[in-house]
């Protein structure tokens, strides 16, 4: 149950209000920033909320709160307090979020509607889009482990135990040239289809999935998974991170770690267990 302060009750129930939505974000880096779909700044929590936001709040249903899908938020990426480049560099991925729904003309009349963090940005059509995840979408996370064939490991951390900076799984050279979502390299020293399902790291430090891996005409084309890159340029040094499809073929045969393999294959296809860590 959400408490409303007792004179946005009444503006509410009266049908003039003066309210406006703020929103206070903090990036992983620290950084801070507080937006409004006011007209005018408004201040609070030691924090100014800047006008013009360039978010768009229309998304926002009543789904807010514990909502299991929650909601999105998108806006114009012309904003001039939200960064292109930031945005595009993945700075406000998983950044933390509290919603206020506020009286502009007394800020101290405000109920906080929803907080949590950010999903990854994405773009269409010169405009970004976030899903919303509530606080209360952690009871819906899975505790424990999925018993599967496929290993549910990330390549390279603490459970697969890999090195993936050897030169074996990793390439750094510069892009010749951007194709739509293809990025065309030179030919390089790798089997085709090594850096399928892997990353390409760019120079902001962001990981972009890799969809599709091959070589054509004496050149290698990795496809992304995102269809605007417009964050990376010809001639930009990125690194590629080899691939991995969880099967223990790959794990064995590709990476010499099988010791390692975080799956279950002698599961059939039809058994899925799934095992809870007790209280």
């Amino acid at each position: 149950m959400r408490l409303i302060p007792q004179k946005i009750e009444q503006d509410l129930h009266s049908g003039v209000s003066h309210l406006c939505y703020c929103w206070h974000i903090t990036r992983a880096d620290g950084q801070r920033l507080g937006l409004t779909n006011h007209d005018q700044p408004v201040q609070f929590l030691d924090t100014v909320f800047h006008a013009d936001s360039g978010i768009d709040l229309s998304a926002l249903d009543a789904r807010l709160g514990l909502a299991q899908q929650g909601p999105t938020a998108a806006g114009i990426l012309s904003s001039r307090h939200l960064s292109k480049a930031d945005l595009q560099a993945g700075a406000y991925d998983e950044a933390a979020f509290q919603l206020y729904l506020v009286d502009w003309q007394a800020p101290e009349n405000r109920v906080l509607l929803m907080q949590g963090q950010f999903g990854p940005v994405t773009y269409s059509d010169q405009r970004f889009s976030v899903a919303l995840r509530g606080t209360g979408q952690q009871l819906n996370q899975l505790q424990g482990r999925i018993y599967q064939a496929q290993c549910d490991a990330v390549l390279g951390d603490g459970r697969c135990r890999l090195d993936v900076t050897q030169a074996a799984y990793q390439w750094r050279g510069a892009i010749t040239s951007i194709d739509a979502d293809f990025l065309i390299l030179p030919k390089l020293p790798f089997a085709e289809g090594w850096f399928q399902h892997g990353v390409v790291i760019t120079p902001a430090g962001r990981a972009l999935p890799i969809r599709f891996d091959e070589t054509r005409h004496e050149a290698r084309y990795i496809q992304l998974w995102q269809s605007e890159i417009s964050d990376l340029k010809a001639a930009n040094e990125v690194s590629l991170v080899a691939g991995c499809d969880k099967q223990l073929a790959t794990c064995r045969h590709k990476f010499a770690n099988a010791i390692n393999f975080q799956g279950f294959p002698t599961l059939g296809d039809d058994t899925l267990l799934v095992s809870v860590k007790p209280a």
